[in-house]
C-alpha cells in the first residue's frame, strides 16, 4: 500500500489496483591496465557500487472523487514538481474493503518503506472495454528509510 503525506497525515491513494517498489545500484568500472587479469587477456571488468536510487510504480483506477487522494490531487502534484513525504507497506492479510475515509497507515503490516519522491510519470488509460485507469512513477529523492 503506498501512503502520501498531506497535512499532518498520511493518506492512501484512492482505488489502488497494484503498487510496486524497486531499487537498484548502479556500478562504476574500477579497471586499469595494471590490474588487469593477464592470463584472461585483461577482459574481465572490475567493477564496485557508485550510486542506489528507488522508485514506486502506482496503479489505480481512475476517479476525480474518492477517499484519501483523487487522481485530480495526483496531477496537480505532478504538474507541480510537489516533493511527496511516501510510506509504502505490505497490507495485512484479510482486510475488509475499503474503509469509508480511505486506508490509513494502521491497515499495513508493522514495517514502512520511506522516502520522498517527485511523480515522474504519468499515464491516463481510456480504454474502450472497461474502466479508465492511471498509473504513475515516483522517483526517490535521496535514501529509503525501512521503519
Amino acid at each position: 500500500m503506498l501512503f502520501v503525506k498531506d497535512g499532518e497525515t498520511y493518506k492512501s491513494i484512492a482505488y489502488a489496483t497494484n503498487h510496486t517498489f524497486t531499487t537498484s545500484a548502479s556500478t562504476v568500472s574500477i579497471s586499469s591496465k595494471d590490474d588487469a587479469d593477464v592470463t584472461e587477456g585483461g577482459k574481465w571488468d572490475n567493477q564496485e557500487l557508485d550510486m542506489f536510487s528507488w522508485s514506486i510504480t502506482a496503479e489505480h483506477l481512475f476517479a476525480f472523487e474518492g477517499a484519501g487522494i483523487t487522481s485530480d490531487d495526483v496531477i496537480q502534484h505532478y504538474l507541480n514538481g510537489t516533493l511527496l513525504d511516501v510510506k509504502f507497506g505490505l497490507a495485512r492479510i484479510n482486510l475488509p474493503g475499503a474503509p469509508d475515509e480511505g486506508w490509513a497507515e494502521e491497515s499495513v503490516e508493522s514495517r514502512f518503506i520511506t522516502g520522498q519522491a517527485y511523480i515522474t510519470s504519468l499515464d491516463i488509460n481510456a480504454s474502450n472495454d472497461g474502466r479508465a485507469s492511471m498509473s504513475v512513477t515516483l522517483t526517490g529523492k535521496g535514501k529509503v528509510d525501512f521503519v
